[in-house]
């Protein structure tokens, strides 16, 4: 489709040309047949898209364009179904631009009924288990008609819903299978015979806390973590630690530095110091579940 407007205000068009009455449909622009069978063209909503083919009579394209438009603004519609007409009339004298309009997948309303923790809801409006939604694929959050700008406010708002009610689930089932795990270890069908003291050497007595492996196995007390120890190992330079306190743990992300989406600064500018305060106003405790193969151990009051 073509989209065809007048040359802006203050061009080298004059501006003192004389408008006919937009109330009135114009004259057909040529005294040539405008129709088929030598008659008048028709006029008002019936004026069609394409000039008719009059044998022996050459058309003028944009007068007959110019003729059409302004007859369907005075009808107050075309054959298209048009009823706004903000360049009438159109003055098949004036100097034109012309623009190539394309179609744009620019939002998409979507259709996926889901309840408001963005859990997928079915035909019957039961809950699909394990499927979530948010952003375009969902609907109803906008009625009719989409505020603009408001795309990126469902985006952000469901999806921040979902992500934390999956972040707390997957919470949840870690500590759950951690509980599993160490009522296992201390049964007496799976009790340990303990070795002596004296095999355990200084370097495993002083190794950092570890989570416990998916197989099983009994978590040891988290080693406690100074402030001064903290402080020492917050560098987070190139080839040094990263040690941060979040909710009373301390963990170490050097190596996720340069995985963070937002840059390195905003872990390191936390390096050796306790950074809770800042880390909520982003994020939420249930998101450190998933760093639990970094946890040096539990800092200190």
């Amino acid at each position: 489709a073509f989209a065809v407007v007048p040359r802006p205000m203050g061009s080298s068009q004059s501006q003192s040309q004389s408008k006919p009455d937009a109330g009135a449909a114009a004259a057909p622009p040529s005294a040539c047949p405008m129709s088929a069978d030598g008659g008048a063209a028709p006029s008002g909503r019936a004026a069609a898209a394409e000039p008719p083919k009059a044998s022996g009579c050459p058309v003028d394209h944009s007068k007959w364009s110019a003729w059409a438009g302004r007859s369907a603004a005075a009808a107050g519609g075309d054959v298209f179904g048009k009823t706004v007409f903000p360049h009438a009339p159109l003055l098949a004298s004036a100097e034109l631009w012309a623009g190539r309009i394309v179609p744009v997948l620019h939002y998409t309303m979507g259709g996926i009924t889901f309840a408001a923790d963005g859990a997928v809801l079915s035909a019957s409006g039961e809950r699909i288990g394990g499927l979530h939604a948010a952003g375009e694929v969902t609907g109803g959050v906008h009625g009719n008609n989409r505020l603009g700008g408001n795309s990126l406010l469902e985006c952000t708002v469901f999806g921040s819903i979902v992500g934390n009610k999956l972040a707390a689930k997957a919470a949840e089932a870690r500590r759950a299978r951690d509980a599993a795990s160490t009522a296992a270890a201390s049964a007496p069908a799976a009790a340990a015979v303990a070795a002596p003291a004296s095999v355990a050497s200084p370097a495993a007595a002083a190794a950092d806390f570890a989570a416990p492996s998916d197989g099983g196995g009994a978590a040891s007390e988290p080693r406690a973590v100074s402030a001064s120890e903290l402080k020492a190992h917050g560098g987070c330079g190139e080839g040094e630690p990263c040690w941060v306190g979040l909710y009373g743990r301390v963990y170490d992300f050097a190596s996720f530095l340069d995985e963070h989406p937002a840059g390195p600064t905003s872990i390191s500018d936390l390096g050796g110091a306790d950074g809770t305060v800042a880390f909520e106003h982003i994020h939420n405790e249930a998101m450190l579940s998933e760093f639990d193969d970094v946890l040096i151990g539990r800092l200190e009051a």
